[in-house]
């Protein structure tokens, strides 16, 4: 059997808006693609990634407080043909409210809140 090779695409944001036509074809083809030059810290990413990383190793109790916003959506574990997929409901991720809903749900350290309730 034949194995398909698939190449990512990147996005560079320091050549935005010109990248525009190919984020649009990687949107509606591939359906995902890479950024790149997004001018983000890498410290503040590795930050990000311990923080959301650490959700995943509260107790299960905590992490079915997860709320149930579109039926079926409220925290599923793991499972052994998705070992990296544990999703949880947040409303509204750009919403300060809903996020601190959130965290206080999962009785989240400030460090994983992000410091929102500072």
């Amino acid at each position: 059997m034949a194995v398909e090779t698939i190449s990512l695409p990147s996005i560079d944001l320091a050549n935005f808006p010109e990248e525009l036509g190919k984020l649009t074809a990687s949107a509606t083809g591939l359906g995902c693609f890479r950024v790149v030059n997004d001018g983000i810290p890498v410290g503040l990413m590795t930050e990000a990634k311990a923080a959301a990383s650490s959700f995943s190793k509260l107790p299960d109790d905590i992490k079915l407080r997860s709320r149930n916003i579109i039926y079926g959506s409220n925290f599923w574990p793991s499972r052994d043909f998705m070992p990296f997929l544990e999703p949880f409901s947040l409303y509204d991720a750009t919403s300060t409210a809903d996020v601190l809903a959130f965290c206080s749900s999962m009785e989240a350290s400030l460090h994983q809140s992000g410091d929102l309730r500072l």
